[in-house]
């Protein structure tokens, strides 16, 4: 961890994580985030388990991959909003522009709408 801290984004580590759940609610807290309660879902929706062999840089990857995403997501319903779409032509258009689930989108969509 300290490692990447140190080198920011040219870190690349193939160590691997043993405490997964752990750094990243670190990460989420020098992020800036004030409620890291829900770091095992999110673990969860990357399909990363606690007992999963995976390196520092690839759990890291994934971690930004999701970040990246919720702010395309937040983007499109809010630029939605401000033109006036309904709520079922913005969800389509979540599933459309992302390649999303209906399910995923629906997430989205509670968390900007």
């Amino acid at each position: 961890m300290e490692d990447y801290l140190a080198e920011g984004n040219a870190y690349c580590s193939d160590r691997k994580v043993i405490h997964k759940e752990a750094t990243i609610k670190i990460l989420r807290v020098l992020s800036g985030d004030k409620n890291v309660d829900d770091t095992e879902e999110i673990l969860k929706a990357l399909d990363i388990a606690e007992e999963d062999e995976i390196s520092m840089c690839e759990l890291f990857d994934q971690y930004t991959r999701r970040g990246i995403s919720q702010g395309i997501s937040k983007g499109i319903i809010i630029m939605c909003k401000d033109f006036n779409a309904t709520y079922e032509d913005t969800l389509q258009k979540l599933k459309n522009k992302l390649n999303i689930s209906e399910k995923e989108a629906e997430e989205q969509m509670k968390l900007y709408w």
